[in-house]
């Protein structure tokens, strides 16, 4: 390689590593110990997280949801990552969901949530589930953190939240 290629060589290897993820969890054992409440149904939906797919979005129930990074490679119906997990007890569903676009923009509350939805922007795909019962939508969330560990919660359940600070 000349001076040049390797150059653009270690641009795009920089580049590539601005867009890598550290301490992703994906532990088999954790999913087998996830349990659903009682009474509680998963009706998932998603759509893609864009304004316009808003009104898919139930604005009369409350729940819990999911970011998901998918690359669209392929049209492979598979290509997922769980990025975070969250709930809509005080917001309905749709409610939550546009929230999301304000903290696109804001810097202060949450500046690496809004980093992920601007940086991935167009390869993200919200996910979410009705919970009919609010009094037990605590238990549905942490249980899915505890099973899937999401890089961007910051909050983690007592089960996992030890061994996943002693990383640091």
């Amino acid at each position: 390689m000349n001076e040049t290629e390797l150059h653009d060589f270690d641009q795009q290897v920089d580049m590539m590593q601005a867009y890598s993820w550290n301490r992703i969890i994906t532990w088999p054992k954790l999913w087998d110990e996830f349990k659903t409440p009682p009474n509680h149904v998963w009706n998932w939906d998603s759509v893609p997280f864009q304004r316009n797919c808003s009104d898919d979005v139930p604005d009369d129930q409350h729940g819990v949801y999911t970011f998901a990074i998918t690359s669209n490679v392929a049209q492979h119906p598979l290509l997922y990552l769980v990025t975070y997990v969250g709930k809509a007890d005080r917001m309905t569903l749709q409610e939550r969901f546009l929230s999301y676009f304000g903290e696109k923009k804001m810097l202060r509350k949450r500046p690496y949530i809004g980093r992920f939805l601007r940086r991935y922007d167009g390869y993200i795909m919200f996910s979410f589930c009705p919970v009919s019962d609010i009094s037990i939508i605590n238990e549905i969330e942490n249980e899915l953190i505890n099973a899937l560990v999401p890089p961007l919660c910051r909050r983690y359940p007592d089960k996992v939240s030890a061994m996943r600070r002693a990383f640091h």
